[in-house]
C-alpha cells in the first residue's frame, strides 16, 4: 500500500500482513491511515464525490504542505487475486473553490491467466489492454473509471476486492435499537444492522462466535438468534443460569455496551465465507478493546488471529492486553506524527529482537511507550517509488 499526501501522510509505502495491528500515541495517524482504505471502498463503491463529502471535502482529504500550498492525494493498493495480484491506484487534483479533479487512474492485473490494464488521465483515456473488450470513451474527470468497468471480468475481480472490506467503529446505542430488515450481511460501521447479520450467520459461525463470547463475558451463552419484531428485526441470545431449568432469555436492549461491541467485532470476523453472501475480504477496527474488561482483550486478539486465517484484519489500539504475548511481532505497525506528518513503519530490528528473545512483550512495550518504527524502513520509504514502478 501506498499513500501520498493523504490527510496527515506525506508518504507512505507499507506492506500489510494479514493480521495488521496499528500503534501510536492519540493523534499520530492511526485512524487516517485506515481511512484510506475505507476512502478507496467508498469512492468506487458509492462514488468519489461521496467519498470526498463524507470527509469535509476534498481539504479534508488531502494533506496541506508546510508551504500552505495544495496537494495531490494518492492512494494506490495492491491486492491479491486467484494466481497473481492487481495494483490499483488514483489521484486527487485540488482546484480551485473547492473542486477537484481525478488526475491519474491506473490498474493493472497480473495472474496466471490474466494480463490487462488501463490507464485515465484527467478523464481521458491514455492506455487500454484489455483483451476482447472496446475502449471506453474518455470520463467526467471527476469520477472513477473502475465502477463504470466493473462488468469485464478481469476488472470485476479488482472492483470485488476493494469493495468487499467492512470497518467498524461500533455503536452499542445502535446495535441495541431493533433495525429495519435488511439484505445486507456485512455489518455496518456502527452496527446497526447486527440483527440482518445474525440472521445471515451459519451454525458453525453461531458456534464459534458464542464460544469466544463465553470466554470474554465469562457467561454461559448457549444460543443466539435472530427476531422479528413486526416490521423490525433484533437478535436475542440465551443463557444458562445454575438455578434455573430453563435458559434465561435476553433481547439485543439488556445486554451490556462491551458484551455488543465483542458480539459485533466476531459476527463480522467470522461472517459467512460463502462468495454469495458477499462476507468482506477485509475488516478494520477501530480500537476493538472499548468497553471490554482488560483481560477479555487477549481473548478477543485470540478471535481476531483466528479470522485473520481466512480474510485481512486491520485494527487500531492503545491496549497492551490486546497485544501483549499473543501478537506476533510482525504484526506490529507503529504509527508516530513527526514533523508535521504521519509516518508509519514495522517495529524496529532492536525492539522485535526483545520480543522474539521473550525479553519483554509488545504490551509492556506499549505502556512505556517503547514501540518504535523501524528508521530504516522509514528512510526506504521516503523515495520508494510508485507501486506501478515495481510492476
Amino acid at each position: 500500500m501506498a499513500l501520498n499526501n493523504y490527510r496527515s501522510f506525506a508518504n507512505c509505502h507499507i506492506t500489510l500482513d494479514p493480521l495488521t495491528i496499528l500503534v501510536g500515541r492519540n493523534g499520530a495517524g492511526k485512524s487516517n491511515f485506515l481511512d484510506a482504505i475505507e476512502f478507496t471502498k467508498d469512492a468506487i463503491e458509492q462514488s468519489l464525490d461521496y467519498a470526498v463529502r463524507e470527509r469535509a471535502g476534498i481539504d479534508g482529504v488531502r494533506r496541506r504542505s508546510k508551504l500552505n500550498r495544495p496537494t495531490n492525494a494518492t492512494i494506490e493498493l495492491r491486492i491479491a487475486i486467484p494466481e497473481g495480484h492487481a495494483t490499483y491506484g488514483f489521484t486527487l487534483r485540488a482546484l480551485a473553490d473547492r473542486k477537484y479533479d481525478v488526475s491519474h487512474e491506473q490498474c493493472v492485473v497480473r495472474s496466471s491467466h490474466v494480463d490487462c490494464s488501463y490507464e485515465f488521465r484527467s478523464g481521458k483515456l491514455t492506455s487500454w489492454r484489455v483483451m476482447g473488450q472496446p475502449e471506453p470513451g474518455n470520463l467526467v474527470p471527476d469520477r472513477l473509471a473502475l465502477t463504470s468497468l466493473s462488468g469485464i471480468p478481469e476488472l470485476r475481480m479488482v472492483y470485488e476486492g476493494l469493495t468487499r472490506m467492512a470497518f467498524h467503529n461500533l455503536n452499542p446505542d445502535m446495535m441495541k435499537q431493533p433495525s429495519r430488515p435488511s439484505q445486507e450481511t456485512r455489518l455496518a460501521r456502527d452496527g446497526e444492522n447486527i440483527a440482518a447479520v445474525v440472521a445471515g450467520l451459519t451454525q458453525d459461525a453461531k458456534k464459534r462466535i458464542l464460544r469466544y463470547l463465553n470466554r470474554i463475558t465469562g457467561l454461559e451463552l448457549t444460543e443466539l438468534k435472530h427476531k422479528s419484531i413486526g416490521s423490525f428485526e433484533t437478535f436475542q441470545v440465551s443463557q444458562k443460569i445454575n438455578t434455573s431449568a430453563k435458559a434465561w432469555t435476553f433481547d439485543a436492549a439488556s445486554m451490556s455496551d462491551g458484551t455488543l461491541r465483542a458480539l459485533g467485532i466476531l459476527a463480522s470476523a467470522f461472517s459467512n465465507e460463502d462468495a454469495s453472501i458477499k462476507a468482506p475480504y477485509l475488516i478494520g477496527i477501530e480500537e476493538p478493546e472499548n468497553a471490554l474488561h482488560p483481560a477479555a482483550a487477549g481473548i478477543l486478539a485470540h478471535a481476531l488471529l483466528e479470522a485473520a486465517a481466512s480474510r485481512q484484519v486491520i485494527l487500531t489500539t492503545h491496549s497492551p492486553e490486546l497485544i501483549g504475548e499473543v501478537i506476533s511481532p510482525d504484526s506490529l505497525r507503529v504509527v508516530i506524527y513527526e514533523d508535521g506528518e504521519s509516518k508509519i513503519a514495522p517495529l524496529s530490528a532492536g525492539k522485535k529482537d526483545l520480543l522474539q528473545n521473550h525479553l519483554s512483550d509488545a504490551g509492556e512495550l506499549l505502556r512505556l511507550d517503547q514501540l518504535s518504527p523501524d528508521p530504516e524502513d522509514l528512510e526506504r520509504q521516503h523515495t520508494a517509488p510508485s507501486l506501478f514502478d515495481s510492476l
